[in-house]
């Protein structure tokens, strides 16, 4: 692997929203190299000064610094021209250094600003994703792509600019070099090419693989947790704990043995540049002591500026393998941002433009056809009247269909033929969140998070105390709030582990009704309570469905005994309706579900 063009295009889709940005701090680079340019350069009179040397190298660098430094002399009126190249090496130090801070400044600005947008557009990508997403993807995939992945980006964009800057800097010294020795720069040269190798080869061979690997470790680390802790109570009680273990201990033994690999060889490059340039300085020192003694104080100035501008650019060049490397390992992580960022099939489930305002709305299935994701259809043909104001039950077996009659009804899917109409007004049609601020849901799978009771039922839309107590009171819970210590304030724990499953399903609800929902759609609503509990909630339910449009999917159908009309589906079609009177004189199918549970 490589940074080619491919890579290149990857790197630019992040970069090119902030090209002004980057101007400016490509600009601030550039003073900062004529400041350090010069800096080195003033070297050379200060020595030549000091050991009274006369001759400097006649070109057109050096004749500008000894203007600098003549124009220096006459503004401060200093006669000894050893003070005033003093003077003007520590103010162009001064400069260097200011120019630094304000370069630094930006490039942490837009560092930070780089991060945080594509963390926010990961967000808002999968705030805006289908249903059906979330059902494609592991957890911790999708919480690795949207926390860790984007840092990288950050890595990749300093490493780059750094990378940018050092070149100049590293430019401007070698023509100063090459100004005063084109031999010695010659040599540096040579040096620098094979470092150069060097270090591509490890970016190459090392970093990007390693990167790669880190990633997938990382990844599948945030995939075990999130296993381990939605799982715990059933881990615990399987007693397989120590599958979930193993699968961690083997995975982050993974990701940190290719990060010992990957900062192992980042290290070595730097390392042995320092020592071949020591050695070098050395050896030259004593060539010039043991061959040419008598003009040993004529090759200092030369020697002190080579010494100087090397120890400049030392770190640059050892620093420059590291950012390739650098670049290469974060490299995997930026493809996969970008792959989420680009990635079209987040959305098939296309919103709507009209404002969804009907009250107690009818609802008719015509002739829908729909299937999961490669797989067979659900539904060939399938139509079904849910009246205005009255109450509707789904009832059937496991896999019948009555779940995904629902996520159609709530849009996380669309029909593939027929349609769905809301007061005969075609559901795709309608503004989705118009939709949904009209719905009330309830799902046998309760969603409750870690914050207090009040903003469980609340759920981040902003209502008084005084309807969330009344949603409470309607759901039958506020009683058992009002008896906790600090009532609506109580922490739930994590998933609302600190509440009964009963306590959890009443909350849910107290939550579906608040807004005052035109449509209720309670998925298996009850199934997790008790038979207290069940009454108790029926009734709120009851009470409720006066108000609106109710559909209600149970298993236990003495749940469904007052609903208006009873659809009994058995493989995707409808095999019989109508109310549980109609329906237990029958004595077909709901007759024989129904008297299957009475008996048990």
């Amino acid at each position: 692997m490589k940074i080619d063009s491919e890579n290149i295009q990857t790197i630019i889709f992040f970069l090119k929203p902030y090209k002004l940005h980057l101007v400016l701090l490509f600009f601030l680079g550039i003073l900062m190299a004529v400041f350090d340019f010069i800096n080195i350069a003033l070297l050379y009179p200060i020595l030549s000064i000091s050991t009274n040397q006369s001759y400097h190298p006649d070109n057109v660098f050096y004749n500008f610094i000894f203007y600098l430094d003549s124009l220096c002399s006459t503004i401060l009126n200093i006669h000894d021209p050893l003070i005033s190249s003093c003077i003007l090496f520590i103010g162009f130090a001064i400069l260097s250094f200011f120019f630094g801070l304000l370069y630094i400044l930006l490039s942490l600005q837009i560092t930070t600003k780089i991060t945080i947008e594509n963390k926010k557009k990961i967000f808002e990508k999968q705030n805006q994703a289908d249903y059906q997403y979330y059902l494609d993807h592991k957890q911790g995939d999708l919480i690795y792509k949207t926390t860790r992945a984007p840092a990288f980006i950050a890595e990749v964009f300093n490493n780059l600019t750094k990378m940018s800057i050092d070149i100049i800097l590293s430019i401007s010294t070698i023509i100063l070099l090459l100004s005063i020795s084109f031999k010695g720069s010659l040599i540096l040269l040579c040096a620098g090419a094979g470092y150069y190798s060097m270090t591509r080869y490890l970016s190459l061979k090392v970093s990007y693989i390693t990167g790669t690997g880190r990633y997938k470790a990382s990844q599948q680390e945030n995939v075990i947790l999130n296993e381990f802790i939605n799982g715990i109570k059933q881990i615990k009680v399987y007693g397989v704990a120590q599958r979930w273990k193993r699968q961690y201990d083997e995975t982050i033994d993974e990701f940190w043995k290719l990060w010992r690999k990957d900062s192992f060889w980042l290290q070595v490059p730097a390392l042995l540049l320092y020592l071949c340039i020591f050695v070098a300085i050395g050896v030259v020192v004593i060539i010039i002591k043991l061959f040419y003694p008598l003009d040993f104080l004529t090759y200092l100035p030369i020697l002190g500026t080579f010494a100087l501008a090397i120890l400049k650019l030392l770190p640059r060049l050892a620093n420059f393998g590291n950012y390739q490397m650098g670049i290469m390992s974060a490299l995997p992580n930026l493809k996969i941002v970008q792959t989420v960022l680009e990635d079209p099939t987040y959305v098939n489930v296309k919103n709507g433009t009209l404002p969804f305002h009907t009250k107690k709305p009818d609802i008719v299935i015509n002739n829908i056809t729909f299937g999961y994701l490669n797989r067979e259809p659900i539904f060939t043909g399938l139509s079904l009247q849910i009246d205005a104001g009255k109450t509707t039950a789904l009832v059937g077996a496991s896999g019948s269909g009555k779940s995904t009659i629902i996520d159609l009804i709530l849009r996380m899917y669309d029909v593939e033929k027929g349609e769905i109409l809301i007061d005969s007004v075609d559901i795709r049609n309608f503004d989705i969140n118009t939709l949904h601020e009209k719905m009330g849901f309830v799902s046998q799978e309760t969603f409750i998070y870690n914050a207090s009771i009040q903003d469980n039922i609340a759920f981040g839309r902003d209502y008084p105390k005084e309807k969330i107590i009344e949603a409470a009171k309607q759901a039958n819970i506020h009683d058992m709030i009002s008896q906790l210590p600090q009532q609506y304030d109580t922490p739930v724990g994590d998933r609302g582990i600190k509440l009964s499953g009963g306590e959890r399903q009443r909350i849910a609800i107290a939550r579906a009704i608040i807004g005052d929902p035109e449509l209720l759609i309670l998925d298996e609503a009850t199934s997790s309570l008790d038979n207290v509990s069940e009454r108790s909630v029926q009734d709120a339910i009851n009470n409720v469905a006066k108000k609106c449009t109710t559909i209600i999917v149970a298993h236990r159908l003495s749940t469904v005994r007052d609903a208006d009309i009873i659809y009994v589906l058995e493989n995707g079609k409808i095999i019989e309706s109508g109310t549980h009177d109609q329906l237990m004189g029958r004595k077909s199918k709901y007759w024989e579900m129904y008297t299957r549970q009475v008996n048990v």
